[in-house]
């Protein structure tokens, strides 16, 4: 899908990370609910952030995607 996503619109490869399916659980696990969040230490303050969670594929609206990514963009 990376590569689709790149094909459609080359700017994005600087903004897109990519998480494979199957990620290692030992690795990458939930935070404790007690623990806060703080953009200030991820450098994320006064930033445009998009998550999309979920299936990805032929069937689904990229083009909505790439929309909003372009947005955040200018």
């Amino acid at each position: 899908m990376q590569d689709l996503l790149l094909r459609k619109e080359p700017y994005l490869k600087s903004k897109i990370c990519l998480i494979p399916s199957w990620a290692e659980s030992t690795i990458i696990m939930p935070k404790n609910i007690k623990q806060k969040y703080n953009p200030e230490k991820v450098n994320l303050v006064d930033k445009f952030i998009f998550q999309y969670s979920g299936n990805l594929g032929r069937t689904h609206n990229i083009e909505a995607i790439l929309e909003l990514a372009k947005q955040a963009n200018q």
